[in-house]
């Protein structure tokens, strides 16, 4: 089921994370050694920005999800829903500093 916010809509897909590279980092949170996590978010597609995800608003926080995917897990990529335009492909990279 695609991540949604109750009453408002439908999140959009921002990023996807292979846990398995991050552990190798020596990052100081914890994640998964492994598998997968997928970030989504209302960015104010689907209502012309009328709601708005706000830190300080605890309400506002089920606009935002990750969704941690096991490895081996049946995860077939999904069109986005109705109202969402997909934001274009990039490759992430990072740096330890």
């Amino acid at each position: 089921m695609w991540p949604h916010w109750s009453e408002h809509g439908p999140l959009t897909f921002v990023a996807s994370l292979n846990c398995g590279q991050l552990a190798s980092l020596g990052l100081d949170i914890p994640l998964p050694k492994d598998g997968t996590l997928a970030f989504f978010y209302f960015d104010g597609q689907y209502d012309d920005a009328q709601s708005l995800v706000i830190f300080q608003d605890p309400e506002s926080l089920e606009g935002s999800r990750v969704l941690y995917i096991p490895p081996g897990a049946s995860a077939i990529p999904r069109p986005c829903p109705a109202g969402i335009k997909p934001y274009p492909k990039m490759d992430l990279t990072a740096q330890p500093v």
